[in-house]
């Protein structure tokens, strides 16, 4: 199966988010673009109808706050 969760630092995703390097929507479907490649081999998340909308538009709304 190989190396299903690349290297990707958590810190570094959190402090390019802060420093406005990265927009919480994007990082959001960045998110749901990971689970959808590899959910169908770990079934490790359960479907949401409507996950990628939810996510997209909380992340714009932080933003938009912050």
């Amino acid at each position: 199966m190989g190396n299903l969760v690349g290297p990707r630092s958590l810190t570094r995703a959190a402090a390019a988010l802060r420093a406005g390097e990265t927009a919480v929507a994007a990082a959001a479907a960045g998110t749901c673009d990971r689970i959808d490649e590899v959910n169908p081999r770990v079934h490790a998340f359960v479907g949401e109808a409507g996950r990628r909308d939810r996510l997209g538009a909380e992340g714009r709304a932080v933003s938009e706050r912050w």
